[in-house]
Parts: C-alpha cells; sequence; structure tokens
C-alpha cells in the first residue's frame, strides 16, 4: 500500500504543474492501493469471522498476566481530587456567608 502511494507521489510530480497529469500511472498507483486496502480489509473480516481474530486479542475468559506499572497515579489523583473539593467548599461557604 505504500509502496503504491509513493509510486503515485512520484508520477504526479512527474506530471509537472499543469491540472491533467502526462500519464494514467497515477490514477492506477491510487486505484491499485484502493483495492489492496479493500483486500485487507476483507481478510481481517474473515479472519474475525472464522476465530482466527479476536476484537481484544485476548480470548473471551482469559486474563492477561501482563501488569502496567500504574505509580500510584490512581491514589494521587483520587487526593488531589479530595484537596480541591475541601478548598472549593471552604470557598463556597465564605461566599455563601456574605
Amino acid at each position: 500500500i505504500l509502496g503504491s502511494l509513493a509510486s503515485a507521489l512520484i508520477f504526479m510530480m512527474r506530471s509537472g504543474p499543469s491540472d491533467q497529469p502526462k500519464s494514467k500511472n497515477m490514477v492506477k498507483a491510487l486505484g491499485l492501493r484502493v483495492g489492496i486496502s479493500i483486500f485487507l480489509f476483507i481478510c481481517v473480516l474473515i479472519g474475525w469471522q472464522l476465530g482466527y481474530i479476536h476484537p481484544t486479542g485476548i480470548e473471551a475468559g482469559r486474563s492477561t498476566s501482563l501488569k502496567l506499572p500504574t505509580w500510584g497515579l490512581l491514589e494521587k489523583a483520587k487526593a488531589a481530587h479530595a484537596a480541591f473539593v475541601r478548598f472549593a467548599s471552604q470557598r463556597y461557604s465564605q461566599y455563601t456567608k456574605m
């Protein structure tokens, strides 16, 4: 697909500044790219229907052993949110007393 796109770019650059390209090679290259893309998309759909490809990449019912580091970000975010809520409620109570 990338090779077809690159060849279409080369044909487009060679055609010059005029609006009409000197050859139909650019159109053929772009048509080939679209055809290959459609073919690959259909192959992915067929693989999914036959069960070779799973939507998440993990079969249903299986858990992954991959554990990503979180560096305590969730706890830090919860603490920051709680501090903000305390600050906002103090400010709000100051303005409502007036």
